[in-house]
């Protein structure tokens, strides 16, 4: 991307006029900020007064109107001067819950990333000062970079343009899916009309979260709308004046260096501007394509790789009616890969992968994988020793609503079947009771961090153990693991070395200071030197002081907590060793072989990756053999132990989850082995695959030049949701699964299988991207496609195909329970498959019994009950299916029909078929017994309720 300066061949005008429009731009950033004492005294003065005069003026205005109701038809509505003041306290109440802000709460841990070098938007727009006194005052949400700025300000209040139709009608099914209670919305409709039967004002009300200039208004609004405005229009004149004809930019677009111009600076800032909808104003796509279809044909990398964007993204066409052609989107995304746009480039990667809109390439496709990566791993050796650390991990919207916690206290995502994206066994006291109550912590940074608070402070057991976990939790930036999404908490890395040194110092008294430089501890007559002499601790004490200790290790190794001090880190590494911590063996093992504190001493680190047992060895140690290996030239050897780094069983042990620090440099390393095979032709189909999987994941951890997915995530957490849907829909068309399923499940419309919505334009673009995640093997996708396809929803005649996808779903994994539950309604309904099939209904139902006892009893148990029933009333009308299913339970001799005396002969049966007999019987009895009760009641409320009608038939005639 292009630095942002301003051109040599700009006239003398132009430039003072860009100048001016960016400063009116810069203008719109509010700073109304007061002394803190005098806020607050204002503030209680503010409610104080606010809320006696409307509590004063909303029971006098209430009684007035209850009078003017029974005094006559038509109320006078001359003592109303304020139509927020005629609703009802609870109309009040209600629309307050429904529009909670999300202004005041603080940013979630996750949505924090790296402000890439080139900036997606000029850096002259971010105010920091103004940015810290917002938060400062907790009435915006925490602002990181320009960008952020641009987007979300602090602006001018009602500054904020109103929400095109077409968009607010596309974006309302999931937004009153997001607000506390459909039972809230169905008041707030109905309260409208039993406290306000007619508008006393005849104008209509501001919707909660929309702010107009009249409401907040006055003159500064519209000043700052006025700036605004004026100031796009001169960037419009800058950057569509035809300085260059056809020709003249055409030939540019090939030159390998180009004079950044006045007018490429003002293309860029209106095409972003446009895309996004800075300061306050609504996106104008069109617009923006025209800046970025200009500022493509002067050469700019990252305008083709907008483009590309745009032009195969059905988001946008049915959004803003932007028109569609894969063809352009082609070419732009090539000119952009080629240029080493890293977006451009996982874009073209992906879609060589799958064939979308090419032809299926997985040569190509690993081309610019392996290109992508190679960048990435540039950016991460460029980082601290171990590595630059990455970004938050990915999750979508339907994990994040699919967590739970088994008996086990495994905390997972559930598919809706047996597969788990995410396994982790919570062996914590304390954390494990109160996170199996209370299971939306995870999802709640605040509450974790008064739940690590309360863990810190817990007078028990095992503190050493405590002290370690949490000291991991501050350090990693979560409970479960490295940059895990899933239980966030913010990073702390003071107050994390400050914990791992309250454990590590129980034992290791002394400082972190040698008698004698060197790898050993000991000093030359034999002894150990004073900063290794250590006390006695408990035995279950053991590993925690050395993973404390190796924490400590790797924070001063890297300089996070406190400077850098690599002297410090290789003695607390050794202390760690001395309590045979695998994990400290690889990192001095590294320092050893990297020379970072002495000479390098390669016999030394073999000595160090050598010295534990199979039994102790961490994903680290692997990783890091793994690695010497390579360097030895022996990849056979290095890929086995690399590959077993990132095995998952490490996952079953909280104290063992470095497998997610060490997973982007191992998937790396895997790829880059498979990717040379591939190259040498040996077994390059299969090598291929295996090399783009590795690849895939690696570069998409490693998103520091373009984090287009946690923009996503931060606006989405700040409850601007157009704003996160375009950003999803730009790292959805990489191949990020995560964003894929975050629109689709936006946009799913069976969230609700009780009360499915209406078949909308949405369908067709949710089911497509269900469609490209279920390509990439996400099991909640899959059964979201079989889901559209039976119900015909963005799909034509798409019930026909449902029984076979989820027969095949379901012959993937036999331990599956949603397939067969759905194959069972299937074939008892009749619908998608050709006849009805009540046997086989039957077959599926104790097939989910089978595999989920547990619950069999509120879910199978009924549906056979139910199942039968039906299948007895078309068995009298002749239903053929329903014959064959009671013809199971007497033998070879089946029922014809209803007017076929059934035969009494029974053949031989077994004790099985008897047990089986016995409880089908035993399940049709309580149906009837049931079904009983349920008349019994229905007679008994009819009998009150025909006496509660005599009762008011008497009163009234007594009037």
């Amino acid at each position: 991307m292009r630095r942002w300066i301003v051109g040599a061949t700009a006239n003398q005008y132009d430039a003072a006029a860009y100048e001016a429009a960016l400063d009116d731009l810069r203008s719109v950033v509010h700073d109304a900020i007061i002394p803190s004492s005098d806020m607050m005294r204002s503030r209680n003065a503010s409610w104080n007064s606010r809320l006696t005069s409307w509590l004063w003026s909303r029971i006098k205005g209430q009684a007035q109107r209850d009078r003017d109701q029974f005094a006559t038809d038509s109320p006078d509505t001359e003592h109303i001067t304020n139509p927020e003041l005629a609703q009802s306290i609870a109309e009040r109440l209600l629309r307050w819950m429904q529009s909670s802000s999300y202004e005041k709460r603080e940013r979630a841990p996750h949505t924090l990333y790296d402000t890439p070098e080139p900036m997606l938007w000029p850096d002259w727009d971010y105010d920091q000062l103004k940015a810290k006194r917002a938060f400062a005052r907790k009435h915006r949400f925490e602002i990181l970079n320009g960008w952020e700025q641009a987007m979300w300000g602090p602006f001018v209040p009602g500054i904020q343009d109103t929400e095109s139709e077409q968009i607010r009608n596309t974006l309302e099914p999931y937004r009153a899916s997001l607000k506390h209670s459909a039972l809230i919305t169905w008041l707030i409709e109905h309260l409208t009309k039993w406290t306000r039967p007619n508008d006393v004002t005849g104008q209509s009300r501001p919707v909660p979260g929309q702010s107009s200039s009249s409401s907040s208004g006055g003159s500064h609004t519209s000043v700052a709308k006025t700036k605004r405005d004026q100031a796009i229009k001169t960037l419009e004149q800058i950057a569509f004046t035809d300085r260059l004809s056809e020709e003249d930019m055409l030939n540019s677009a090939f030159q390998e260096r180009i004079t950044n111009t006045l007018q490429s600076d003002a293309l860029w800032v209106l095409g972003e501007h446009s895309l996004w909808g800075t300061h306050g104003a609504e996106p104008d796509l069109h617009r923006a394509i025209d800046a970025f279809e200009r500022l493509a044909k002067l050469g700019n990398a990252t305008a083709h790789a907008r483009l590309g964007s745009l032009y195969n993204n059905s988001l946008v066409g049915m959004m803003y009616g932007v028109q569609n052609s894969k063809e352009q989107a082609l070419i732009h995304t090539v000119f952009a890969a080629q240029e080493g746009v890293r977006s451009a480039q996982m874009s073209l990667a992906h879609q060589y992968h799958y064939g979308l809109g090419v032809p299926t390439d997985c040569r190509e496709s690993l081309h610019w994988y392996d290109t992508a990566a190679r960048e990435a791993y540039s950016e991460y050796l460029q980082g601290p020793p171990g590595g630059r650390r990455l970004p938050y991990g990915k999750l979508s919207l339907a994990e994040r609503r699919s967590i739970s916690i088994d008996r086990q206290n495994i905390v997972q995502i559930e598919t809706g079947y047996d597969k788990k994206i995410l396994r982790y066994r919570m062996r914590r006291p304390k954390v494990e009771r109160i996170l199996g109550q209370g299971l939306h912590l995870l999802d709640d940074a605040a509450s974790l961090r008064d739940l690590l608070d309360t863990y810190a402070h817990y007078q028990g057991p095992y503190r050493i153990h405590r002290l370690s976990i949490i000291a991991h939790a501050l350090y990693r930036g979560s409970i479960i693991g490295e940059g895990v999404p899933l239980g966030a908490v913010q990073r702390d890395f003071p107050l994390a070395m400050r914990y791992a040194l309250q454990a590590a110092e129980i034992r290791w008294p002394y400082p972190a200071k040698q008698d004698y430089p060197g790898w050993g501890p000991k000093n030359p007559d034999g002894s150990f030197q004073r900063a290794y002499l250590a006390n006695e601790v408990e035995a279950h004490d053991r590993y925690d002081v050395g993973d404390a200790a190796a924490l400590l290790g790797m924070m001063y190794l890297r300089g996070e907590g406190a400077p850098q001090d690599l002297e410090a880190a290789k003695v607390w590494f050794t202390r760690a060793i001395i309590d045979r911590n695998s994990r400290a063996s690889a990192w001095l093992a590294t320092m050893a072989e990297e020379g970072w504190a002495g000479e390098r001493d390669l016999e030394q680190a073999k000595q160090f990756l050598q010295m534990d047992d199979s039994k102790m060895f961490t994903p680290d140690i692997y990783l890091a053999t793994g690695k010497s290996y390579l360097h030895s030239k022996l990849p056979e050897k290095a890929l086995q132990k690399i590959t077993t780094s990132t095995s998952v069983f490490y996952l079953d042990d909280p104290r063992e989850s470095g497998f997610l620090e060490t997973s982007f440099e191992a998937h790396y390393l895997t790829g880059s082995i498979y990717a040379d095979w591939t190259y040498d032709q040996k077994k390059p189909i299969q090598n291929c695959r295996t090399a783009i999987e590795h690849l895939k994941k690696a570069v998409e951890l490693a998103d520091w030049a373009d984090p287009i997915f946690h923009r996503a995530e931060t606006a989405y957490s700040r409850g601007d949701l157009r704003t996160s849907l375009m950003a999803w829909s730009f790292s959805a068309a990489q191949g990020v699964r995560e964003a894929q399923e975050s629109l689709a499940y936006v946009f799913d419309p069976f969230k609700s299988y009780l009360h499915p919505t209406l078949p909308r334009d949405s369908d067709r673009t949710s089911l497509e991207y269900w469609a490209r995640s279920a390509e990439q093997d996400s099991s909640i996708a899959v059964a979201k496609v079989c889901d559209f396809l039976s119900s015909d929803r963005g799909v034509v005649n798409g019930s026909s195909q449902s029984a076979a996808c989820f027969l095949s779903f379901a012959e993937s994994d036999t331990r599956l329970i949603a397939p067969h539950w759905r194959l069972a309604h299937i074939y008892e309904s009749g619908r998608g498959v050709a006849q009805r099939d009540f046997p086989l209904a039957k077959r599926y139902y104790d097939k989910v019994a089978a595999l989920n006892p547990s619950s069999a009893i509120l879910t199978a148990f009924p549906a056979l009950i139910l199942l039968h029933f039906k299948a007895l009333w078309l068995w009298i009308q002749g239903d053929e299916s329903a014959g064959r299913l009671f013809a199971t339970y007497f033998g070879k001799t089946a029922l014809q029909s209803s007017h076929t005396k059934p035969s009494t002969v029974m053949t031989k049966v077994s004790m099985d078929f008897w047990l089986d007999y016995l409880v089908d019987a035993g399940i049709f009895v309580i149906g009837l017994l049931l079904l009983g009760g349920a008349l019994i009641m229905r007679r008994y409320l009819d009998a009150r309720l025909q006496a509660a009608n005599d009762h008011l038939a008497r009163v009234q005639a007594l009037r």
